[in-house]
């Protein structure tokens, strides 16, 4: 899809546009939002990138536990890849919540690999800066996980 912007969003329960089989859509398909447990805000991320132009956008979404919008954002801008996008959209959604002094997040992200990064507290060379400033976030935020 060399040009269009690419999402995957399956956490809103839309089909993937780059899904690359029939079975991969059916999952997606499947896919719905489930609230946090009382008390705590669901934070879903996601991102669209553009390979031609290395542009990308990005959506956060806030929500309680009976399903109401606290808040959202979204941003553009234009970085190297993918994965850069998705650290800066984690990045820029976790201090939107620091800054709304939000204390029991769980965040949702279906970037496997940042996930993973952020969990294993690993390096990812291309995302360095972003990562040590979402863990220092992450610190402020007296209850959050990552999934």
């Amino acid at each position: 899809m060399e040009g269009k912007m690419q999402s995957n969003v399956p956490k809103t329960g839309l089909v993937v546009q780059n899904a690359n089989n029939s079975e991969e859509k059916r999952r997606q398909r499947r896919a719905t939002w489930r609230p946090p447990s009382k008390g705590w805000t669901k934070l879903n991320i996601d991102v669209a990138f553009s390979f031609a132009s290395g542009s990308y956008a990005t959506a956060a979404i806030f929500k309680d536990s009976d399903g109401r919008l606290l808040t959202a954002s979204n941003s553009t801008g234009k970085c190297i890849s993918p994965l850069t996008a998705e650290a800066l959209a984690m990045q820029e959604a976790l201090i939107t919540a620091q800054n709304l002094d939000m204390e029991k997040v769980i965040v949702e992200s279906d970037c496997s690999i940042l996930v993973q990064a952020i969990k294993s507290k690993s390096t990812i060379s291309e995302i360095d800066a972003i990562l040590e400033d979402i863990h220092c976030v992450l610190r402020k935020i007296p209850d959050c996980g990552v999934v």
